[in-house]
């Protein structure tokens, strides 16, 4: 079995003194699920308040870095989505702060795409490359790296496996993403070489593959055991009425007997 793939993403940075970032004109197909990631710089305690996009889908936050970091990191995601061609989508904040932010499009996820999210890493002291760890816990599952990083003068690299997703910088920050399809369940660790000292922060989540329950009434969607939702309606349909008949059997009516008539003499 194969897992989530990324389908596409976009990225876009704001300066200070603006309340939202638009990433715009992304290919959204239907069903995917669609994963937020925004790096604010730290000065004023900006907060993200929403994320929203031109289809109408709802997005909730998946996770958000520690107060105390010099830069942070929020993530929002969307499942199972409503696709538009030309999708735009909006992150609003307070504080206005430098924030930068990229969109990720995954696709062959399953139906609750959320796996399990890393610890956040706060990278306080000023070194040349730093390091995000988490444990996967499902096969072919893939996984997001995110950091938020002050404004850089050197080149960002990803080391293999990882590669670039996305990345977007602002006035003061960069903000990154890069992924790895993890074959099996375990450790995985993404590295970030900044290319020059600076300080900023990251975390790995879990984008789990298909192999949950079924949904009900889907063709062609398959269910823990490997049988398909039709295939189950179909012999439904044939043992059901057997086993109502045999719970509530009908009385049967009982036969009159003869009425003996008197002989004739």
């Amino acid at each position: 079995m194969t897992g989530p793939t990324v389908l596409t993403s976009g990225g876009n940075s704001s300066a200070n003194g603006q309340a939202s970032v638009v990433v715009s004109a992304l290919d959204v197909p239907s069903g995917s699920a669609v994963y937020v990631a925004v790096g604010q710089a730290q000065g004023t305690g900006s907060t993200v308040t929403g994320v929203t996009d031109t289809n109408g889908n709802t997005y909730t936050r998946a996770v958000q870095s520690p107060s105390g970091f010099v830069t942070t990191f929020d993530v929002w995601h969307a499942e199972n989505v409503v696709g538009g061609a030309s999708t735009d989508v909006t992150v609003a904040y307070t504080g206005n702060e430098s924030t930068t932010v990229v969109v990720v499009v995954v696709q062959g996820q399953a139906a609750q795409s959320l796996g399990t999210i890393g610890t956040a890493t706060n990278f306080s002291t000023s070194a040349t490359s730093f390091a995000t760890t988490m444990t996967t816990t499902k096969a072919n599952a893939l996984v997001l790296s995110i950091t938020a990083l002050l404004r850089l003068t050197g080149a960002v690299t990803f080391p293999p496996p990882y590669v670039s997703v996305n990345a977007s910088d602002s006035a003061s920050l960069a903000g990154n993403v890069e992924s790895d399809s993890i074959p099996s369940p375990g450790p995985t660790t993404a590295t970030i070489d900044t290319g020059d000292s600076t300080t900023g922060c990251g975390i790995c989540i879990e984008v789990d593959p298909p192999g949950g329950p079924a949904v009900a009434g889907a063709a062609g969607v398959f269910g823990a055991t490997g049988t398909p939702v039709g295939q189950l309606v179909f012999s439904a349909a044939r043992w059901l009425p057997r086993l109502i008949w045999r719970m509530f059997p009908r009385r049967r009516r009982a036969v009159p007997t003869a009425i003996a008539r008197p002989a004739v003499r």
